[in-house]
């Protein structure tokens, strides 16, 4: 109940932030197990250590800088979640250790930087599955697979982060894709009745800059 009441105090604090500044709105901390503790018996995300998740707003927000992150002992979560609009952002930073009983004592510093958009570009051109073309910075080409329409769409290579959106013409209109999969160098940006030879639009932050964001406990 004790933390339960930290994380909704916490949440109570976001109303005022700035860029600049990142606000604490919930810790988790996990005690030790028994050595040799069996997998299936484990709690449900356990992971051992402490956890800071910050929530930010601003605006134009893209990806946190690779190896920014400056918080003595502290590493920084796996994910950073951002809003669809780009205005909001949320990180965690992980400690391993028995913090369990030490919570309210824990204090902390941290700064991280965050790459944000200045300038959004568009760029069209034709896609087919014969090869790669360029669109902007990006590669694109277009996927079929006629054992699964899920897997249809429109593999990109490049800066993938700097990605805004992805548009491609289907049935004479241009339409978004209902969602992607792939990993940080390549995706497929799906579009389950998307044809060959078809025109391919992505929109893409064309010049970033770099804002410092600070943190604590």
């Amino acid at each position: 109940m004790k933390l339960i009441s930290v994380m909704l105090s916490a949440g109570l604090l976001v109303a005022n932030l700035t860029a600049e500044e990142a606000k604490l709105v919930m810790v988790t901390s996990s005690a030790g197990l028994p050595e040799g503790v069996d997998f299936s018996a484990k709690p449900q995300g356990y992971d051992f250590g402490v956890k800071l998740s910050f929530f930010l707003e601003g605006e134009n927000f893209i990806r946190v800088k690779k190896d920014s992150l400056k918080a003595n002992g502290w590493e920084l979560g796996h994910f950073v979640n951002i809003s669809k609009d780009f205005s909001q952002a949320s990180f965690n930073i992980t400690k391993k250790g028995d913090f369990s009983k030490k919570l309210d004592s824990l204090k902390m510093n941290g700064k991280l930087t965050m790459v944000t958009g200045n300038k959004v570009e568009k760029k069209t051109a034709k896609a087919s599955t014969a090869a790669e073309v360029d669109i902007g910075p990006f590669k694109a080409q277009i996927n079929l697979d006629p054992k699964n329409q899920w897997q249809n769409g429109v593999t990109i290579s490049g800066n993938l982060d700097d990605i805004k959106s992805v548009h491609a013409k289907v049935n004479g209109q241009m339409v978004k894709n209902s969602g992607w999969s792939g990993s940080n160098k390549k995706r497929t940006f799906n579009f389950q009745s998307i044809t060959d030879a078809t025109e391919v639009q992505i929109e893409y932050w064309a010049d970033t800059k770099e804002k410092v964001i600070s943190f604590s406990k």
